[in-house]
């Protein structure tokens, strides 16, 4: 996956990441579909280019996969993400989506 830093305001859009059908592999055979964990790394990635600074989980609040990103269609995804400081790192609304679906949603603290 390749990430692309925003050209719009921080604190709303992360960047864009492109990617290729490796990523689909092995997940479900004959159904690939981008596995959660991949997605979690996308917002986890944006956040860090956002702060500059390699952050990690601290804890996940919520997170919600609302429809499979698939390699045939979605392989040009958009990841928003919000930054609020909180106590011990930054809270982070987030969400994944292609141009016409929100695929993913999370709300979780970086440390």
């Amino acid at each position: 996956m390749e990430f692309y830093p925003p050209d719009a305001h921080r604190g709303r859009d992360a960047g864009r990441g492109e990617s290729p059908s490796s990523d689909f592999r092995g997940h479900f055979p004959g159904k690939p579909v981008l596995p959660g964990v991949c997605q979690m790394w996308l917002v986890r990635r944006a956040v860090s280019e956002m702060t500059g600074q390699t952050l990690r989980y601290g804890r996940v609040r919520e997170v919600k996969y609302l429809h499979p990103i698939l390699p045939q269609s979605d392989c040009e995804l958009t990841v928003r993400v919000v930054l609020t400081p909180c106590e011990q790192g930054c809270c982070v609304q987030a969400n994944i989506s292609t141009v016409d679906e929100l695929k993913m949603k999370i709300k979780a603290r970086f440390q």
